[in-house]
């Protein structure tokens, strides 16, 4: 593989120095203007040719039109023509213009000893062979437009086939069917301006990035495909794909800082096969936003940084989807922080693997009707490495589905918090996904929060705490062992606990404030404190604890289970003991009665009717099964009997 040789040894060995105007212009639909001509220089004893435009002066220009193909290997030279150099010393506004159907400029030499690239010199960034580029001289321009094409095409094993940017240069590739083609990178260091627009189309195994570099594809039926390439940056970039536009790469990625990744509009398309990285080594990751109707589909996202990556998701048909290749990280890990994931006014994001909280003071909001965020095969982790600190937020109308949720999952992760004003579902097909809190606190303020399993456990010696203080509680089965009660309502707003069968294990009590509903039907374990509604609506409640009652239980659809006591010190309402049947033998008279376990009863009697008062037959019995059974050996010709509970 050839190195290059440096600027003073080009100058210093060119041998041809011949302008080339009248061959080109002998071409139909190839002009020139101001300095343009071949030259050679040798390198370790073999020779280059170059096409040069622009040398020690400015303004000088290269027209390929009129439907006309060029190619820089039909230059009469000893060899074939190598590289075209676009500005060479301290130069300036030299272009390059490829305009019209069936134009094309042409850099095909696949010789192992030619280069074959569009060479801007004065690059930093790169020691490939390579093509367009200026020495010393900036703001140059090339133009590919009208259907025209620009292909670099070489030998990838050496290093050709690519385009290379110095600084503050621009290249346009605009109207259907202009294109760019290259066969080994496409190269910008500082303050270039790549845009793709109108329909055009560039393609090629790659876009590596320096600083401060603005690379814009926009516009309906503009694409742009790298293949099994990607798009690299270091730092203050922005790249924007836009207007139904598309994009098509193996990897985005930003090792710099302060980086910024735009899909915008209806149709606009992205597809990332790996991920989109945003990692510095320290200060700010950066900004991706998917608005307005654009739809991403990716491999990953890894938001690293400090302050880390933002990543907004926002408006109606706004999608962006993560493959089972990868993860999200809202946060890449420890420094990392204020990493933020925003899904706001109706867009979508959906997980096939996993959202990792691994930073601190991370950020996950769903917010706004029909937003929503769903990773319904796997789940999120908060917590999963750094100090804590992260929250996640459902707002009124947002959505999040998931197939398991754990806040608090390391245990030096603390201080974490979820609010759910929203919809939260953890739930998977086989009815196990797991809503987990340790070290940390979730409120459902207004909202639903819906699970399969809830686990209320201890991460690093603190509790994790499930409150509700208004909304509703709807769980398969629970175990809360904090040490603390859980506490349903707060006194004031209504909040509802619906038991969907299974066990619900409270190890220090459950409480229901006033104003607040326990219903639905499975077993309580851990005595309850009342002060709210019991509400048995179709099927029972089995109470394993102590059961004391300051509020109502209401058991006309459903039966109460007290296995343990119950002290009533409200209201309980439950259907009327019903007689069921009635015998008498020998003088004795038998007859029992539809009772609910737990209640007392008593049986009164009166001989007479028009008697005030009735009176107690015994004491009070308290039902130990669904029916109780009593006799009475009456003195009298006849006795009218009642059954009351309290």
């Amino acid at each position: 593989m050839k190195t290059k040789p440096n600027n003073c040894r080009l100058l210093l060995s060119m041998l041809i120095a011949l302008m080339i105007a009248g061959t080109i212009n002998s071409k139909a639909g190839v002009q020139t203007s101001g300095n343009v001509f071949t030259n050679a220089s040798f390198n370790n004893g073999e020779p280059y040719y170059q096409l040069i435009v622009g040398v020690m002066n400015s303004n000088a220009g290269l027209v390929v039109n009129g439907g006309s193909v060029f190619n820089l290997s039909d230059i009469p030279t000893l060899y074939p023509v190598d590289r075209l150099i676009l500005g060479l010393g301290a130069t300036t506004n030299n272009s390059v213009t490829v305009d019209g159907v069936g134009s094309k400029l042409m850099c095909n030499n696949f010789s192992s000893g030619g280069d074959t690239f569009i060479y801007y010199y004065g690059s930093t960034y790169l020691n490939q062979d390579v093509g367009i580029r200026n020495y010393d001289g900036n703001g140059d321009h090339v133009t590919v437009s009208g259907g025209g094409g620009l292909e670099c095409f070489g030998n990838t094993f050496e290093g050709q086939g690519a385009i290379s940017l110095g600084t503050n240069n621009d290249v346009l590739v605009t109207d259907a069917g202009s294109h760019i083609v290259f066969n080994y990178g496409f190269y910008g260091d500082q303050n270039n301006t790549i845009s793709v627009l109108n329909g055009a189309a560039i393609s090629g195994p790659g876009i590596s990035l320096g600083s401060s570099n603005t690379v814009l594809f926009s516009d309906f039926g503009t694409s742009v495909d790298m293949g099994l390439g990607g798009i690299s940056g270091d730092s203050f970039n922005s790249l924007t794909v836009s207007n139904g536009a598309s994009l098509k790469c193996y990897q985005i990625q930003f090792g710099g800082t302060s980086n910024n990744l735009l899909f915008d509009g209806a149709q606009t398309l992205c597809f990332v096969t790996n991920g989109i990285l945003f990692d510095p080594n320290s200060g700010n990751g950066g900004k991706l936003t998917i608005q307005n109707g654009a739809r991403v589909t990716s491999g990953g996202v890894y938001s690293s940084g400090n302050p880390a990556t933002q990543t907004i998701v926002s408006d109606p048909e706004t999608i962006l989807t993560i493959t089972s290749l990868g993860h999200l990280y809202v946060g890449g890990g420890f420094p990392d922080t204020n990493a933020v994931l925003i899904v706001t006014n109706g867009a979508s994001v959906a997980l096939h693997n996993n959202c990792l909280f691994n930073g601190q003071l991370g950020l996950l909001q769903v917010i706004g009707t029909n937003s929503s965020f769903t990773a319904s095969t796997n789940g999120i982790f908060v917590g999963n490495g750094g100090p804590g600190g992260n929250i996640i937020q459902i707002g009124g109308g947002g959505q999040v589905v998931v197939g398991g949720l754990q806040i608090g999952y390391a245990g030096n992760a603390s201080s974490n918090s979820m609010t759910v004003a929203g919809s939260l579902y953890v739930t998977n097909s086989t009815g196990t996904a797991v809503f987990e809190l340790h070290d940390a606190r979730a409120t459902c303020n207004g909202g639903l929060i819906v699970a399969d399993q809830l686990i209320c456990g201890l991460g690093g010696g603190l509790p994790g705490i499930l409150t509700a203080s208004s909304g509703t509680l709807q769980f398969k089965s629970a175990t809360v062992t904090n040490g603390l009660p859980l506490v349903i309502g707060d006194g004031t707003n209504t909040a509802n606990y619906v038991m969907q069968g299974g066990t619900h294990s409270f190890a220090s009590g459950l409480l229901i404030s006033s104003n607040s509903v326990l219903s639905g039907c499975g077993t309580v374990a851990g005595s309850v404190t009342n002060y709210g509604t019991i509400l048995l609506g179709g099927c029972d409640i089995t109470f394993s604890n102590a059961v004391v009652n300051f509020g109502t239980i209401i058991a006309t659809n459903g039966l109460p289970h007290f296995l343990s006591t119950l002290s009533n010190q409200g209201s309980f309402v439950i259907n009327p003991p019903a007689f069921q049947t009635l015998m008498q033998t020998n003088g004795v008279f038998k007859f029992n009665w539809s009772t609910v376990q737990g209640v007392n009863y008593q049986v009164q009697y009166k001989t007479n009717l028009v008697q005030t008062n009735w009176i107690n037959l015994g004491s009070g019995i308290v039902a130990t099964n669904s029916t109780m059974t009593i006799s009475d050996s009456p003195t009298n010709s006849q006795r009218f009997y009642r059954i009351r509970s309290n």
